[in-house]
C-alpha cells in the first residue's frame, strides 16, 4: 500500500500531502516543499512535524490533519470557526473521491459509539454543550473521518472553544430517542425456538425489510442498520422516515464466508438532533439474526481432481494443467485451488469448467522435501463444503538433510521432521 499523508482542504487554509513519487506540502501558497524519491524519509519527518506542531499550537487553525491510510478522499468541513454557538449545530462534510466515497464518521470524546452517515450529503447534529474538553486538553475536538469506496480514509480534529454566551437556551438535551422493531419479526416456532432474535429464511427468499419506528422529542436525527455477518461489519443509515431497508438475503448470504453458520446479526443505533444515541427498546431482543434455512441440506459438494493424480512428478518445465469436477444438486457456489498453502499460486472457479493451468514457483535453497501439495475446496450454495488434495514428487526440492546452519533435522523423503 502507498503510504500517503494527510489530506484535507478547508476555506482559506488547503494543506495537502501526498507520496507516491514526490511530497508537496503547500500551506496558503506561500510554502512550497518538494522532494525526490531518495529523500522521502526528510518529507515523513516534516510531515509528521507539522502534524505535532499543528496539534501542540494553541493559536493553530480549528482543523488538524489526521493521518490519511492510503488514497484517502478530500474533505471540508462547514463550520471552520474557532468559536462555536452553544446550542445546536450542523456539521456538513463535503468529500470528493475519484473511487468513490463510502461512509464518514463523527465522534467526540467520551461519546461511546461513532456517528455514522451513509447519505450524501453528510451532516452530523450535535449540541456543542455535550462535546467535553478532554483531560489534559484546553478545548474541546470532535474527529470526523470520510472513507471511500475502496476504503481509503481521511480525517480531520475539530478543535474548538464554545460562545460563553447561553442566553435564551432551552437546558441540554438528557432524554434518549426511542428506536423499536417493525420487521423481521421474530420467529417463534421454526425448529422450536419459542423466543430469541432469530428470523429463519430460505437463501432463495429474495429481499428482507429491516424496519423501525422511531421517535424523540428533539427530533431524531438518523437510524443506523449495522449488519455484522460473521464478524464482517457493514452500516446503512436513513435520515427520513419510513425508517426501512432493503436488503438481498441472496447477496447477504453470497457474502458469507465458508464455515459461516451464525447468520446475518441485525443491530438497529437511533441518533438525536442533540447527539444523543440509543440501541433498540424490544421485549426479546435488540438485534435480529437472519438464519438461512438450508432445507436440510448438509453434504458437500461431490469433488473429484482428474487431473494431476496423485504421487506423479510435477513437469520439469513447471506448467501444471488442473482439472477438477465438481457437482452439487444445490448447485456449486464456488471452487478454490490453492498450491503449497497458497505460497505456489492457485485459481478460483464461480463455474465449470473447473481447469486452469499454473505455473508453480521453484522453492528456495534447502527447502525441506514435502513435495507439492494441491489442495481444493468446493462450497455448496447452503455452504456445505468438500475438501480433497494430492502430493506431487517436486525434483527441485531438496532431499539433502544439512542446512546452512547446520541442522540435520530434516529426514528422508517422504519421512518429514524427525520427532
Amino acid at each position: 500500500m502507498r503510504n500517503v499523508g494527510p489530506r484535507f482542504t478547508l476555506p482559506g487554509e488547503p494543506i495537502i500531502i501526498k507520496a507516491r513519487n514526490q511530497a508537496s506540502f503547500d500551506f496558503e501558497g506561500v510554502i512550497v516543499m518538494k522532494f525526490k524519491p531518495g529523500f522521502r524519509f526528510l518529507w515523513r519527518a516534516l510531515a509528521c512535524a507539522l502534524i505535532v506542531g499543528f496539534a501542540a499550537s494553541p493559536a493553530s487553525a480549528a482543523m488538524q490533519p489526521m493521518y490519511s491510510n492510503g488514497e484517502g478522499p478530500v474533505i471540508s468541513i462547514t463550520p471552520s470557526a474557532e468559536v462555536l454557538p452553544a446550542g445546536i449545530v450542523e456539521f456538513k462534510v463535503e468529500a470528493s473521491d475519484p473511487d468513490g466515497l463510502g461512509c464518514a464518521n463523527f465522534s467526540y470524546p467520551y461519546i461511546g459509539r461513532a456517528m455514522v452517515d451513509c447519505e450524501l450529503p453528510f451532516s452530523f447534529f450535535v449540541d456543542t454543550r455535550r462535546i467535553p474538553i478532554p483531560s489534559g486538553a484546553d478545548r474541546r475536538n470532535v474527529t470526523i473521518t470520510v472513507s471511500d469506496s475502496k476504503g481509503n480514509s481521511t480525517g480531520v480534529w475539530y478543535l474548538f472553544d464554545l460562545d460563553p454566551n447561553v442566553a435564551g437556551l432551552p437546558p441540554l438535551d438528557t432524554t434518549p430517542p426511542v428506536l423499536r422493531w417493525v420487521t423481521p419479526t421474530i420467529d417463534t416456532t421454526t425448529y422450536g425456538r419459542m423466543s430469541g432474535s432469530y428470523s429463519y429464511i430460505p437463501v432463495d427468499s429474495g429481499k428482507v425489510i429491516a424496519s423501525f419506528n422511531a421517535s424523540d422529542d428533539t427530533g431524531v436525527q438518523r437510524v443506523e442498520l449495522l449488519l455484522s455477518i460473521c464478524g464482517r461489519g457493514k452500516v446503512l443509515t436513513k435520515e427520513a422516515a419510513p425508517y426501512s431497508f432493503e436488503l438481498d438475503a441472496a447477496k447477504l448470504y453470497a457474502e458469507m464466508p465458508a464455515g459461516c453458520t451464525g447468520g446475518v446479526s441485525l443491530l438497529g443505533y437511533i441518533w438525536d438532533k442533540s447527539g444523543i444515541w440509543a440501541g433498540v427498546s424490544d421485549s426479546y431482543s435488540s438485534s435480529r439474526t437472519l438464519v438461512y434455512d438450508n432445507h436440510g441440506d448438509v453434504t458437500g459438494p461431490s469433488l473429484k481432481i482428474l487431473s494431476p493424480v496423485d504421487g506423479s512428478t510435477l513437469p520439469s518445465n513447471r506448467v501444471l494443467t488442473i482439472e477438477l469436477e465438481a457437482t452439487d444438486p444445490a448447485g456449486v457456489s464456488s471452487v478454490v485451488v490453492s498450491i503449497n498453502s497458497g505460497t505456489g499460486g492457485g485459481c478460483t472457479f464461480v463455474a465449470p469448467p473447473y481447469t486452469c493451468t499454473v505455473t508453480v514457483p521453484v522453492p528456495g535453497p534447502y527447502y525441506p522435501y514435502t513435495g507439492t501439495l494441491i489442495a481444493v475446496s468446493a462450497l455448496d450454495f447452503y455452504h456445505n463444503q468438500t475438501k480433497a488434495g494430492v502430493r506431487l514428487i517436486d525434483p527441485a526440492q531438496t532431499t539433502d538433510t544439512s542446512s546452512p546452519s547446520g541442522d540435520t533435522s530434516y529426514a528422508k523423503p517422504g519421512k518429514g521432521r524427525k520427532k
